[in-house]
């Protein structure tokens, strides 16, 4: 019994062993996922927000589950101003973008499975423009600052080398930027803005996202 035990032992550890990011290994890969948000703003109903969500990364092992790397992601929104007479006043498109670096650390779980939490600090920019039911320009705005985030996540090893994640985006976020807003209506205005934000304020469906990883 206990050579069996020690056997067994031997084989879970081995295979834990060989499950590891190896230091040294090059990580290329990406995420996607899609974001709904109804907000609340004075004089609108139903203001919903759809995001979808694009990234690139690259990264290397600095020693074994230990990963710096730097990302670059995309992400394209609308948000539809529907008035208390149920028309919409106008909607606001824009595109964000950020690129920055990332720490990530991963945990074995079992053979070929890991947990694995990633912090990335970035410098952010977007350009919104607002169009009224008609097409014209009423709006523009633009911002820049930088941002702070954590994101848990679990992966697995699909194929050889290719790794599958199912992960909860920016699940802290904290951000500091600058906004510049133009208006047809009103003065051109600037503010300056620190949040702290979490996406576990959101629907269920918008906590997950889907991530990749090729290991070289």
């Amino acid at each position: 019994m206990t050579k069996l035990y020690y056997t067994l032992t031997l084989v879970c550890t081995s295979a834990i062993l060989h499950a590891q990011i190896k230091k040294d290994a090059v990580l290329l890969g990406g995420q996607i996922y899609y974001n709904h948000v109804k907000l609340t703003t004075t004089g609108y109903e139903d203001v919903k927000s759809n995001e979808a969500y694009f990234a690139i990364s690259a990264g290397k092992a600095v020693k074994d589950n230990t990963v710096y790397g730097i990302n670059f992601s995309y992400s394209p929104y609308s948000i539809p101003y529907i008035t208390s007479g149920n028309t919409i006043d106008f909607t606001a498109k824009g595109n964000n973008y950020t690129i920055g670096v990332f720490y990530r650390q991963y945990r074995t779980l079992a053979k070929d499975l890991y947990f694995f939490t990633e912090v990335g600090a970035a410098y952010i920019t977007y350009k919104e423009t607002d169009r009224d039911s008609t097409g014209i320009t009423v709006g523009k705005a633009t911002q820049k600052g930088g941002q702070l985030t954590l994101m848990p996540g679990i992966t697995y090893k699909l194929f050889n080398k290719f790794y599958l994640e199912v992960l909860i985006p920016n699940i802290v976020t904290i951000q500091y930027a600058d906004t510049k807003i133009t208006q047809q209506a009103a003065p051109n205005s600037k503010q300056s803005q620190f949040v702290f934000n979490t996406s576990l304020n959101g629907n269920s469906l918008d906590l997950f996202g889907v991530g990749f990883r090729f290991i070289l």
